[in-house]
């Protein structure tokens, strides 16, 4: 019979145990109840987001955040326009860390955005946020280069928050959907009194 160590047996429970929670914790989650996924619900959402007026963004860098938005919402100038959504950008640069060897910059992009609809008189605020994005850059001796350096990271953090907006503005539409089809099903499940 040949000699096994303790550190063998060990791993071989180790593994074991893991295996074991693994297993119970894919159990859990294929049991838990899921919210209902409907495909509708998704595709409402993108239809919905095809119909978000951008409005106006002061400064170059709003112009660029604008493009970045009317482009991810597949915005067609022929539709109809039912929601609007207004921006504001406060962007901020400097450097963050200092070493021998190099310097990083940082650039801030603060920003606030409002969905609005435009389906009733006073323009109803349906949705509300603000968060902050943050790219940095190797602080360069040569001056157009750094320049170059900036730019780039502005863009980036300028990409990352029309992917934030869009993710926001999806996420708000689809749970909308969801609440119309949820309500709707209760009406149709109502039982009729007798």
């Amino acid at each position: 019979m040949p000699k096994i160590c303790k550190a063998t047996l060990l791993g071989r429970g180790f593994v074991t145990v893991a295996g074991a929670i693994a297993l119970c914790l894919g159990l859990v989650a294929c049991l838990a109840p899921v919210a209902p996924y409907k495909k509708s619900n998704l595709k409402s959402a993108s239809n919905n987001l095809s119909k978000i007026l951008v409005t106006p963004i002061e400064e170059r860098r709003g112009q660029i955040l604008r493009t970045l938005l009317e482009q991810r919402f597949a915005t067609d100038s022929k539709k109809r326009k039912t929601h609007k959504l207004q921006i504001s950008l406060s962007v901020r640069k400097g450097e963050r860390d200092f070493s021998r060897e190099r310097v990083i910059g940082e650039v801030v992009v603060n920003t606030n955005f409002t969905l609005s609809t435009n389906k009733t008189k006073d323009n109803e605020i349906l949705l509300r946020a603000s968060f902050s994005e943050r790219s940095d850059y190797t602080v360069l001796s040569e001056f157009f280069a750094m320049r170059d350096a900036q730019n780039e990271a502005l863009r980036h953090a300028l990409d990352r928050v029309a992917g934030e907006i869009a993710l926001r503005l999806r996420l708000y539409f689809f749970t909308e959907g969801a609440k119309k089809q949820k309500n709707k099903s209760e009406i149709n499940n109502k039982k009729p009194d007798a």
